[in-house]
Protein backbone atom coordinates (compact mmCIF):
# COMPACT_ATOMS: atom_id res chain seq x y z
CA UNK A 1 0.00 0.00 0.00
CA UNK A 2 1.55 3.64 -0.98
CA UNK A 3 2.33 5.43 2.21
CA UNK A 4 -0.33 8.31 2.87
CA UNK A 5 -0.06 11.23 1.39
CA UNK A 6 -1.21 13.59 4.04
CA UNK A 7 0.52 12.14 6.84
CA UNK A 8 2.34 8.81 7.92
CA UNK A 9 5.76 7.12 8.58
CA UNK A 10 9.03 8.12 7.54
CA UNK A 11 10.33 11.24 6.74
CA UNK A 12 8.35 13.88 4.76
CA UNK A 13 10.31 15.50 1.40
CA UNK A 14 9.31 18.42 -0.75
CA UNK A 15 10.35 18.86 -4.07
CA UNK A 16 10.45 21.47 -6.18
CA UNK A 17 9.97 20.31 -9.92
CA UNK A 18 10.39 22.13 -13.67
CA UNK A 19 7.94 20.66 -16.69
CA UNK A 20 6.71 20.96 -20.09
CA UNK A 21 3.46 20.31 -20.47
CA UNK A 22 2.79 19.78 -24.01
CA UNK A 23 2.59 15.68 -23.96
CA UNK A 24 0.84 15.30 -20.46
CA UNK A 25 -2.77 15.67 -19.43
CA UNK A 26 -2.21 18.33 -16.77
CA UNK A 27 -0.87 17.62 -13.37
CA UNK A 28 -3.27 15.43 -11.76
CA UNK A 29 -3.58 11.38 -11.64
CA UNK A 30 -4.99 9.71 -13.92
CA UNK A 31 -5.68 6.26 -14.49
CA UNK A 32 -6.65 6.49 -17.97
CA UNK A 33 -3.98 9.13 -19.14
CA UNK A 34 -0.65 10.00 -19.02
CA UNK A 35 -0.16 13.23 -16.39
CA UNK A 36 3.12 14.84 -14.64
CA UNK A 37 1.92 13.57 -11.06
CA UNK A 38 1.39 9.80 -12.09
CA UNK A 39 5.16 9.99 -14.23
CA UNK A 40 6.26 11.71 -11.14
CA UNK A 41 5.32 9.27 -8.82
CA UNK A 42 6.13 6.58 -10.93
CA UNK A 43 9.73 7.30 -10.86
CA UNK A 44 9.91 8.10 -7.05
CA UNK A 45 8.81 4.63 -6.67
CA UNK A 46 10.83 3.23 -8.76
CA UNK A 47 13.95 5.03 -7.32
CA UNK A 48 12.65 4.43 -3.63
CA UNK A 49 11.41 0.78 -4.06
CA UNK A 50 8.08 1.31 -2.52
CA UNK A 51 4.78 2.94 -3.27
CA UNK A 52 4.79 6.77 -3.74
CA UNK A 53 2.07 9.00 -3.57
CA UNK A 54 2.74 12.93 -4.03
CA UNK A 55 0.69 15.74 -3.48
CA UNK A 56 1.24 19.14 -5.09
CA UNK A 57 0.89 22.32 -5.06
CA UNK A 58 -1.59 23.29 -7.92
CA UNK A 59 -3.52 21.03 -10.54
CA UNK A 60 -2.62 22.68 -13.87
CA UNK A 61 -4.17 21.52 -17.21
CA UNK A 62 -2.78 19.45 -19.76
CA UNK A 63 -0.26 21.34 -22.01
CA UNK A 64 0.23 24.17 -18.96
CA UNK A 65 3.47 24.35 -17.96
CA UNK A 66 5.60 24.73 -14.37
CA UNK A 67 8.88 26.28 -14.12
CA UNK A 68 8.71 25.82 -10.29
CA UNK A 69 6.18 23.71 -8.89
CA UNK A 70 5.67 21.78 -5.53
CA UNK A 71 4.83 19.14 -4.15
CA UNK A 72 5.60 16.98 -0.48
CA UNK A 73 5.43 13.00 -0.34
CA UNK A 74 6.45 10.53 2.89
CA UNK A 75 9.17 7.40 2.74
CA UNK A 76 10.72 5.23 4.57
CA UNK A 77 13.75 5.42 2.68
CA UNK A 78 16.84 7.05 3.92
CA UNK A 79 18.08 8.45 0.70
CA UNK A 80 19.72 11.96 1.08
CA UNK A 81 17.03 14.45 0.39
CA UNK A 82 20.11 16.90 -1.86
CA UNK A 83 20.86 13.69 -3.52
CA UNK A 84 17.24 12.71 -4.98
CA UNK A 85 17.31 14.96 -7.98
CA UNK A 86 20.18 13.41 -9.26
CA UNK A 87 19.05 10.06 -8.51
CA UNK A 88 15.80 10.68 -9.87
CA UNK A 89 17.17 11.66 -13.13
CA UNK A 90 17.13 8.30 -15.19
CA UNK A 91 13.62 7.69 -14.21
CA UNK A 92 11.89 10.62 -15.77
CA UNK A 93 11.63 11.83 -19.17
CA UNK A 94 13.66 15.08 -20.45
CA UNK A 95 10.11 17.48 -19.40
CA UNK A 96 10.29 17.03 -16.04
CA UNK A 97 13.04 17.49 -13.78
CA UNK A 98 13.73 17.87 -10.32
CA UNK A 99 15.05 20.87 -9.37
CA UNK A 100 15.32 20.28 -5.43
CA UNK A 101 14.44 18.34 -2.93
CA UNK A 102 14.36 18.97 1.37
CA UNK A 103 13.39 16.96 4.24
CA UNK A 104 10.21 18.52 6.16
CA UNK A 105 8.94 18.28 9.71
CA UNK A 106 5.54 16.23 8.35
CA UNK A 107 3.44 19.73 8.85
CA UNK A 108 4.57 21.13 5.31
CA UNK A 109 1.43 21.07 2.81
CA UNK A 110 2.11 22.16 -0.44
CA UNK A 111 -1.34 22.95 -1.24
CA UNK A 112 -2.89 24.54 1.76
CA UNK A 113 0.32 26.39 2.78
CA UNK A 114 0.55 27.99 -0.68
CA UNK A 115 0.46 32.00 0.28
CA UNK A 116 0.32 33.27 -3.33
CA UNK A 117 1.26 31.98 -7.18
CA UNK A 118 2.79 33.18 -10.10
CA UNK A 119 1.79 32.37 -13.73
CA UNK A 120 2.43 34.18 -17.11
CA UNK A 121 0.99 33.97 -20.42
CA UNK A 122 2.94 34.08 -23.43
CA UNK A 123 2.14 35.55 -27.08
CA UNK A 124 3.98 35.27 -30.16
CA UNK A 125 2.18 38.06 -32.23
CA UNK A 126 3.02 38.10 -35.76
CA UNK A 127 1.80 37.04 -39.12
CA UNK A 128 3.19 34.21 -39.25
CA UNK A 129 3.17 31.27 -36.88
CA UNK A 130 6.50 30.50 -35.07
CA UNK A 131 7.59 27.02 -34.75
CA UNK A 132 9.81 27.66 -31.46
CA UNK A 133 7.36 29.08 -29.95
CA UNK A 134 4.19 27.03 -30.56
CA UNK A 135 4.44 24.70 -27.60
CA UNK A 136 4.94 27.60 -25.58
CA UNK A 137 2.75 30.62 -26.65
CA UNK A 138 -0.25 30.75 -28.19
CA UNK A 139 -0.18 32.27 -31.94
CA UNK A 140 -1.85 35.56 -32.26
CA UNK A 141 -1.68 37.64 -36.16
CA UNK A 142 -2.93 41.37 -35.93
CA UNK A 143 -1.72 44.15 -34.61
CA UNK A 144 -2.17 44.42 -30.65
CA UNK A 145 -1.44 47.92 -28.99
CA UNK A 146 0.90 46.68 -25.95
CA UNK A 147 0.15 49.84 -23.95
CA UNK A 148 -3.39 49.72 -23.83
CA UNK A 149 -2.74 45.97 -22.72
CA UNK A 150 -0.82 47.46 -20.06
CA UNK A 151 -3.22 50.20 -19.23
CA UNK A 152 -5.92 47.47 -18.83
CA UNK A 153 -3.86 45.12 -16.63
CA UNK A 154 -3.75 47.73 -13.19
CA UNK A 155 -7.44 47.38 -13.25
CA UNK A 156 -6.85 43.97 -12.53
CA UNK A 157 -5.56 44.60 -9.09
CA UNK A 158 -6.68 44.16 -5.95
CA UNK A 159 -9.99 41.92 -4.26
CA UNK A 160 -12.25 41.36 -6.53
CA UNK A 161 -14.85 38.94 -7.53
CA UNK A 162 -13.79 37.73 -10.24
CA UNK A 163 -17.22 35.61 -11.18
CA UNK A 164 -16.30 37.07 -14.93
CA UNK A 165 -13.30 35.51 -15.23
CA UNK A 166 -13.91 31.86 -13.97
CA UNK A 167 -14.98 29.02 -16.67
CA UNK A 168 -17.74 26.65 -16.11
CA UNK A 169 -17.17 23.76 -14.03
CA UNK A 170 -15.54 25.03 -11.43
CA UNK A 171 -16.31 24.11 -7.62
CA UNK A 172 -14.45 26.98 -5.97
CA UNK A 173 -16.86 28.32 -2.50
CA UNK A 174 -15.99 32.18 -3.55
CA UNK A 175 -15.41 33.84 -6.64
CA UNK A 176 -13.04 36.44 -4.17
CA UNK A 177 -9.86 36.22 -5.03
CA UNK A 178 -6.75 39.35 -4.88
CA UNK A 179 -4.73 40.18 -7.41
CA UNK A 180 -1.72 41.37 -5.78
CA UNK A 181 0.34 42.87 -9.25
CA UNK A 182 0.04 42.29 -13.08
CA UNK A 183 1.99 43.64 -16.11
CA UNK A 184 2.42 43.13 -19.77
CA UNK A 185 5.55 43.75 -21.58
CA UNK A 186 7.52 41.97 -24.26
CA UNK A 187 10.58 39.99 -23.74
CA UNK A 188 13.49 39.69 -25.56
CA UNK A 189 13.99 36.11 -27.47
CA UNK A 190 16.20 33.69 -28.99
CA UNK A 191 15.67 35.95 -32.44
CA UNK A 192 16.84 39.30 -30.72
CA UNK A 193 20.16 38.90 -31.35
CA UNK A 194 23.17 41.44 -30.65
CA UNK A 195 23.64 44.96 -33.10
CA UNK A 196 26.42 44.33 -35.40
CA UNK A 197 25.46 40.72 -36.55
CA UNK A 198 23.64 40.32 -40.26
CA UNK A 199 20.47 39.77 -39.05
CA UNK A 200 20.09 41.32 -36.10
CA UNK A 201 16.97 43.42 -35.91
CA UNK A 202 14.95 40.63 -37.98
CA UNK A 203 12.68 39.76 -34.38
CA UNK A 204 11.41 43.35 -35.45
CA UNK A 205 10.01 42.06 -38.89
CA UNK A 206 9.02 39.06 -37.88
CA UNK A 207 7.02 39.14 -34.81
CA UNK A 208 7.04 39.82 -30.88
CA UNK A 209 6.33 37.97 -28.51
CA UNK A 210 4.35 39.43 -25.40
CA UNK A 211 4.19 37.86 -21.42
CA UNK A 212 1.02 38.91 -19.15
CA UNK A 213 2.64 38.20 -15.86
CA UNK A 214 -0.08 38.18 -12.99
CA UNK A 215 0.63 37.44 -8.93
CA UNK A 216 -2.46 36.09 -7.07
CA UNK A 217 -3.35 35.59 -3.85
CA UNK A 218 -5.37 32.11 -5.52
CA UNK A 219 -6.46 31.89 -9.06
CA UNK A 220 -10.93 30.52 -10.21
CA UNK A 221 -10.69 27.75 -12.89
CA UNK A 222 -8.98 29.34 -16.19
CA UNK A 223 -9.04 32.57 -15.00
CA UNK A 224 -5.34 33.55 -15.89
CA UNK A 225 -6.25 32.24 -19.70
CA UNK A 226 -9.25 34.39 -19.10
CA UNK A 227 -7.70 37.23 -17.98
CA UNK A 228 -4.90 37.21 -20.65
CA UNK A 229 -7.89 36.41 -23.51
CA UNK A 230 -9.34 39.78 -21.97
CA UNK A 231 -6.34 41.62 -22.55
CA UNK A 232 -6.20 40.58 -25.97
CA UNK A 233 -9.82 41.90 -26.85
CA UNK A 234 -8.49 44.96 -25.39
CA UNK A 235 -5.37 44.87 -27.48
CA UNK A 236 -7.15 44.46 -30.56
CA UNK A 237 -9.70 47.08 -30.04
CA UNK A 238 -12.42 44.45 -29.45
CA UNK A 239 -12.75 46.19 -25.97
CA UNK A 240 -12.29 49.34 -24.78
CA UNK A 241 -9.00 50.07 -22.46
CA UNK A 242 -10.96 50.91 -19.17
CA UNK A 243 -13.88 47.54 -19.66
CA UNK A 244 -12.11 46.09 -17.04
CA UNK A 245 -14.02 47.27 -14.01
CA UNK A 246 -17.51 46.66 -15.68
CA UNK A 247 -16.46 43.61 -16.67
CA UNK A 248 -15.26 42.42 -13.50
CA UNK A 249 -19.25 44.56 -11.74
CA UNK A 250 -20.83 42.65 -14.33
CA UNK A 251 -20.25 38.98 -13.01
CA UNK A 252 -20.76 37.47 -16.25
CA UNK A 253 -18.57 35.20 -18.27
CA UNK A 254 -19.92 36.73 -21.59
CA UNK A 255 -18.43 40.02 -20.59
CA UNK A 256 -15.05 39.17 -20.67
CA UNK A 257 -12.43 37.68 -23.69
CA UNK A 258 -12.10 34.44 -24.68
CA UNK A 259 -10.64 31.45 -22.89
CA UNK A 260 -6.82 31.34 -24.27
CA UNK A 261 -5.38 27.95 -25.54
CA UNK A 262 -3.21 26.34 -22.63
CA UNK A 263 0.03 25.88 -24.05
CA UNK A 264 0.67 29.89 -22.98
CA UNK A 265 0.49 29.14 -19.71
CA UNK A 266 3.28 28.93 -17.07
CA UNK A 267 3.00 28.49 -13.24
CA UNK A 268 6.30 30.41 -12.52
CA UNK A 269 6.28 30.55 -8.53
CA UNK A 270 4.57 29.17 -5.12
CA UNK A 271 5.64 31.40 -2.18
CA UNK A 272 5.24 30.10 1.16
CA UNK A 273 5.81 32.08 4.37
CA UNK A 274 8.29 29.60 5.47
CA UNK A 275 11.02 30.49 3.83
CA UNK A 276 12.73 26.58 3.78
CA UNK A 277 10.15 25.81 1.28
CA UNK A 278 11.82 28.58 -1.27
CA UNK A 279 14.46 27.90 -3.44
CA UNK A 280 17.88 28.44 -1.64
CA UNK A 281 18.20 31.49 -4.08
CA UNK A 282 15.92 33.18 -7.06
CA UNK A 283 18.36 34.33 -9.82
CA UNK A 284 18.59 35.21 -13.48
CA UNK A 285 14.64 35.73 -15.09
CA UNK A 286 12.80 34.17 -11.81
CA UNK A 287 14.83 36.90 -9.77
CA UNK A 288 13.79 39.59 -12.37
CA UNK A 289 10.45 38.31 -12.27
CA UNK A 290 9.95 39.00 -8.96
CA UNK A 291 11.22 42.11 -8.93
CA UNK A 292 8.92 43.41 -11.53
CA UNK A 293 6.22 42.17 -9.40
Amino acid sequence: MPIDHQSGPGRQIVLCIAYTGTFYAGWQRQSNAITVQGTLEQALSQLLQEPVRVTGCSRTDAGVHARRHYSHFFTRSTLPADRLPYAISPFLPKDIVVLKAWDADGSFHARMQAQSKIYSYLIWNSSRPDPFWQQRSAFVPGLLDLSLMQQAARDLVGVHEFDSFCAAGSTAKTTSREILACSVDCPPTAHDLPPGFENAGLAADYGRLLRFVVHGSGFLYNMVRIMAGTLLYIGSGKLAPDSIPAIIAAKDRKRAGKTMPPQGLTLEYVRYADSRYADLALSGPQKELNNEL
